[in-house]
């Protein structure tokens, strides 16, 4: 939700914009800046496992290279281990207080130093699963 993708399938070109952030931003000197923000775990997850399906040969995103398939593949792939990593963080945490949760589930995919509040929107979005 809140973002459009378009699929071509003569080309089979997926442009996603920011609908998919792998396992974050990075600066140009390779560092990660920003979390991958959903809001919607299942919703995030699903939009990545229908994207995989499509299998597209070439994607485009807002913040990273053109992708080729084999590309697109991995990015993909480190997406869903992104999702999946922030929701075991969640539901190993002692806590469901969303401060002090965000910082234990930054410290496990993590670091994102400057930003970590924006991680705190997808920590939230795992809350809602429990």
């Amino acid at each position: 939700p809140g973002h459009l993708g378009l699929w071509d399938p003569q080309t089979q070109t997926a442009i996603v914009i920011d609908a998919v952030l792998g396992d974050g931003i990075y600066d140009r000197a390779g560092n990660r800046l920003i979390s991958p923000r959903y809001y919607s775990a299942a919703d995030y997850e699903a939009t990545i496992r229908r994207l995989r399906a499509l299998d597209p040969e070439c994607l485009l995103t807002a913040h990273y290279p053109v992708m080729e398939r084999d590309a697109a593949r991995e990015f993909l792939d480190r997406s869903l281990a992104f999702v999946h990593a922030v929701r075991d963080a969640v539901r190993a945490a002692g806590t469901t207080e969303l401060w002090p949760l965000t910082q234990q589930v930054d410290a496990a995919v993590g670091p994102f130093p400057s930003f970590t509040h924006e991680l705190a929107a997808s920590v939230r979005a795992h809350l809602a699963e429990l």
